[in-house]
């Protein structure tokens, strides 16, 4: 499967709909792999989807992620935008998760609830360890991410901030589940609204800002 390079954006996308990987919730637009698919397709609770986007109500069930939307992101190889909205400006949260067996092979975006509020990604399989952070109090409102995930690098932007780097290693990894608010079975703490998701070849660090702005 390929992931053509396409466009982001936080407006209601108009137009035929794009090639590539890209799930609008708030416009309603929903294409897998060039293929225009249901919101039914790529999520197990699309009742909850509004014109805030995915609601991920306090107390609800992490949405799971399904069919070849899953599978694009189970490759753990590629760069992906994710927008989301969050309500809380001081607890922790997981926009999204994958994961595997025993909470193993994982790569988890979190804002963490401590003081900081940074922005933190992690992904680890086995003996292998990465953790990137954004030194910057990610508060409440409408936030983007662009983050590459390959076997030799793990590095995102957000809100257009520089690129955030860390630990160095090489590994794969082999998830079998992923999630919108948490570790799939979770139940999601505090309320947030994803708004869109696009799955990407990986690119170049120097393009990631653009790309989360």
């Amino acid at each position: 499967m390929s992931f053509p390079f396409g466009v982001v954006s936080s407006q209601v996308i108009s137009g035929p709909p794009p090639s590539g990987t890209t799930i609008d919730f708030i416009g309603g637009s929903y294409v897998v792999d060039g293929v225009t698919v249901t919101a039914a397709d790529v999520v197990d609770h699309p009742e909850l989807i509004t014109a805030n986007g995915l609601e991920l109500i306090e107390d609800g069930d992490v949405v799971n992620i399904l069919g070849d939307l899953l599978a694009l992101l189970l490759t753990a190889n590629w760069t992906i935008v994710l927008e989301w909205n969050h309500l809380s400006a001081t607890g922790q949260l997981y926009p999204l998760v994958l994961t595997g067996a025993g909470g193993d092979n994982v790569v988890q975006i979190r804002r963490l609830g401590s003081s900081s509020h940074y922005l933190f990604v992690e992904d680890f399989g086995g003996a292998g360890y990465r953790g990137v952070a954004d030194n910057f109090a990610f508060g409440n409102g409408i936030h983007k991410i662009a983050l590459t995930r390959t076997n030799t690098k793990l590095v995102f932007s957000a809100d257009g901030r520089a690129v955030a780097t860390g630990d160095i290693d090489n590994f794969a990894l082999s998830p079998t589940a992923a999630g919108f608010g948490g570790y799939p079975g979770w139940t999601i703490s505090p309320t947030m609204f994803i708004r869109s998701l696009q799955i990407l070849d990986p690119v170049s660090d120097a393009e990631l800002p653009t790309l989360s702005a």
